[in-house]
Formats: structure tokens, sequence, C-alpha cells
């Protein structure tokens, strides 16, 4: 399971600056993603425009908007347009979380009707769907990878339906999270699709000093002062509760779990980091960084890495060079033959081309020929 972390971007007070730090550092610890959280009528930062900051100052970490509202977005061929933007921009880390919202002010806000928030969620898919499709709309790029959350039937459907990687969860134990993906994976087999869907969950924490209580019941009040104290009574404190968390959802099926902060100090990427430890994730500081050339050869069957010619590692995987699926694909093989977590290697130049330098965290640049071209 990969370990990612939220932006500070929901969090009250936040600027410009930490915002930036943050996701530095976020990077710098070999953290999967960097998430967001959206909202309409609070003191928050857009969901796209953060991310857009992250992925000025960062290279290779993934942006997840874990959610974007998308009945909230009443334009989709805007929407459509501005996530190709941004997963070209940033080359290709976008995966666009999408779901519905559950505040009344966030809809009255843009005069939308949240009795329809259904219906028009399945509208702003078709139209987003289209809108990828038509290149002449937005830059000639991949479409961001695409995740539903939500916590009913009908959203498990829409995850299995409109050609998403997978579904998302919102606040949900790892007990509950298990019994959801299982309900996903059965809409996925009976919509026809190939393979398995992938799975994403969060939580918050707040780590060494600070409080998670100010933010989390101010934000939650909506749900009435009972709920909101066991929510951020639930956030991680300490380094025992974060890697119970981690046990918890790697066991229950989760693919990557994104800590939520409450706080807006960047310091407290660092305090997560080492609480979640190098084994869950790769995220310890000071490591070697070793770099390798790759050159994908033209397409086969399978996915497989051919050894080197020089220094130039050979590959060759299924999907096209310029689909962000070719990325992982090969950031997978890779992570296998070096014995690392899969969020510890990344395409850092040529995401779109078949010549492409590759990342991996961890392991001795001397130690590659061995490891990888077997």
């Amino acid at each position: 399971m990969e370990i990612a972390i939220g932006l500070p971007n929901a969090v009250p007070g936040t600027s410009g600056e930490q915002m930036v730090e943050w996701a530095r550092k976020a990077e710098q610890r070999g953290f999967s993603s960097l998430g967001t959280i959206d909202r309409i009528t609070y003191g928050s930062y857009e969901s796209l425009i953060a991310l857009s900051a992250a992925a000025a100052v960062t290279e290779r970490i993934g942006l997840v908007t874990a959610v974007l509202l998308a009945p909230l977005r009443d334009n989709g061929a805007l929407l459509g347009k501005q996530t190709l933007s941004l997963n070209a921009l940033s080359g290709g880390r976008l995966t666009l979380g999408l779901g519905l919202g559950g505040r009344d002010d966030d809809y009255a806000a843009i005069d939308a009707d949240m009795s329809t928030r259904g219906a028009d969620m399945e509208a702003i898919l078709t139209r987003l769907t289209e809108v990828w499709a038509d290149d002449t709309i937005g830059p000639a790029v991949a479409p961001p990878t695409l995740i539903i959350g939500g916590g009913v039937p009908a959203s498990f459907e829409r995850a299995a339906k409109y050609g998403s990687e997978g579904w998302i969860a919102g606040g949900l134990p790892p007990d509950a999270f298990a019994d959801s993906l299982a309900k996903v994976k059965q809409a996925w087999a009976a919509a026809g699709r190939d393979g398995e869907p992938r799975g994403m969950a969060l939580g918050y924490f707040a780590l060494g000093d600070a409080d998670p209580a100010p933010y989390l019941t101010d934000y939650y009040a909506f749900l009435g002062e009972e709920t909101a104290n066991m929510i951020a009574g639930s956030a991680a404190r300490d380094a025992d509760t974060v890697r119970g968390y981690i046990g918890g959802f790697s066991e229950a099926g989760c693919d990557e779990l994104i800590f939520f902060p409450t706080v807006a100090d960047p310091d407290q990427v660092d305090l997560l980091a080492d609480a979640a430890g190098p084994e869950r994730g790769g995220v310890r500081a000071g490591e070697e960084v070793a770099r390798v050339a790759v050159k994908l050869q033209p397409r086969g069957h399978r996915d497989e890495l051919l050894g080197f010619a020089g220094d130039v590692l050979r590959a060759r995987v299924a999907a096209p060079p310029v689909d962000g699926k070719a990325n992982k694909a090969l950031c997978k093989l890779i992570a296998e033959r070096a014995g690392v977590p899969p969020s510890r290697v990344a395409v850092v130049r040529g995401v779109k081309s078949r010549d492409k330098l590759v990342e991996i965290q961890g392991v001795d640049a001397a130690a590659l020929p061995g490891l990888l071209g077997g």
C-alpha cells in the first residue's frame, strides 16, 4: 500500500508559502501523492489551483483530488479542460477523484439543487469523457486517472461505469472500507471491467504538539458537536496510531492511504514520514537516489525489463508510451526488481516519450545493473 499526504489546502489560515513548502517536503520524503479536500463555503484553497501550485514546485509526486465535488462544477467542458491542463503541466501526475458532497451551504452558494446531485454527477461524468475524447478541447495529453468517491451503491456503480480506475472512500475505518471495497468489486465485475478496481482511503493526523480539534470540530460542525468531536478524536496523534492505521487499511485491501493534515505547519510532513517508517512507503530522509535512463521498446503483450544496452535500460510495456499507464507499469516493474515500494520509483523526465529518466529512492546507483539487468 502506498502512503500519501494531504495538502493543508482546507486548513484555514494556511499561507501560500506553507503550501509550497509542504509540497516540496512531501516529495523529498517520498510520499506517493499530495491530496486536496474540496469545499465552496469554507476558508479553503480551491483544489485544482492548490494542486497547480504543488505541481509547479515538484517533479514526481502524484496529485489527487480527494475528492472534487463534481455537481458543483456545473460546466463539464470547462472542468475537462482544466483537468487536462493540470495533467499536462504536471507531466501526467493528476488523479481526479470526484464525489457528491453533503453540505447544503456548498450547493446554496452556487445556486445548485442538492436533490439532483446524483443526476448532475452522471451528467458531469458523461461530459468529461466526451471532452477527454475531443482533441479540440484542451492540450493533447492523456486524461487524468479517474477515481469515484461515495458510500452508496450508485457510487460503486459509477466507479465501474465511467472508465475510472477505482474508488475512494470517505472517513471509513478499515473494516467498513473492506466491506465497501468488496461491493465496488462486485459492481466492477457486473460491469464487465477487467482486473480489479483501485481502492483509496483517507484519514487525519496531528503529530507532535499539534491539536486536531480546532480545525476538525469547526470543519465538521454541521454534523453536530458529538460527531465532530468523534472525528477529531480519531485523528492519529502518535506514531503507533499512524502505523495502526497503515496496517489496518493495508490488510483491508487499500492501495493508497492519504493522511490529511489538521494544521498547516510543514514540519508535520517530516513527523508523519518518521511515524510511517521507511518500510511503509519509502518516506525516509537522507537516502541515496539512483537514476536510470530507460528506452521503451515497441509495445508487446506483457510488461518486462529487457536488460541494459550500454547505460540504457530497455523495457517493454503493453500500454502506449504517451499513456500514464505506461509510466505506472514501468515503475512497478522497476520497483519489483529493485525490491522497493512503487511509491519510491518515478518517471522524472520523458513522461510522454519512449526515452525516459527514472528515479529510484533508497537504492545505490552502483547496484542498478545487477538489480535491473538480470
